[in-house]
């Protein structure tokens, strides 16, 4: 069991594990909020990394390297040397990022409240959608068979079309989802 620490008002509020993922060395990483990174090792033994008290760990993902990857109220980060430090040749907004997702075909995507960043091995793009507030509130993303990607957004379903995603909608049997998918 970990325990975590309870807020004065009785939930794991600061502490809570916002996402979670299997690292290379079989060893399990944890976002936890303001409580930091952790770092769930084969002996059961958990080690941390911190911000400062102004920033928090939103997500954690492990690319095709082993490397770690943050988000956070702050940007996004690689862990390095016991801490974190901000990845080389990354060039975007040092924001809030809700999640970050690595595919296997050396693409990042990483989901805010105001659309999705899409990075290839040469380009990055910024991925919304003109006029729909909702759908640019982006919870995750899923690669799904035949190299679709599938994104979850406050307005429903929507699937990346070229250079945009749009609402996915299938013809066959008239599958959508038009609330919230996390």
């Amino acid at each position: 069991w970990i325990n975590f620490p309870l807020s004065e008002l009785g939930y794991p509020g600061e502490s809570r594990v916002l996402d979670i993922t299997k690292g290379n060395d079989g060893s399990i990483w944890l976002a936890c909020a303001f409580a930091g990174l952790g770092k769930l090792e084969k002996n059961v033994r958990i080690k941390w990394i911190k911000f400062n008290y102004e920033n928090y760990v939103s997500s954690v993902s492990i690319d095709k390297n082993g490397v770690v990857w943050v988000t956070s109220n702050d940007g996004v980060y690689i862990v390095k040397n016991g801490g974190f430090e901000e990845p080389e040749g990354l060039k975007i907004d040092k924001k809030f990022y809700r999640r970050i997702f690595f595919t296997g075909n050396d693409e990042l995507f990483l989901a805010s409240l105001e659309g999705l960043i899409w990075k290839t091995k040469n380009n990055i793009k910024y991925l919304s959608v003109k006029d729909k507030e909702q759908a640019n509130n982006v919870y995750s993303v899923f690669k799904y068979i035949k190299n679709n990607v599938f994104i979850c957004t406050r307005d429903g379903l929507y699937i990346l079309k070229n250079d945009s995603y749009e609402k996915y909608y299938n013809l066959e049997n008239g599958f959508k989802i038009d609330m919230a998918v996390y």
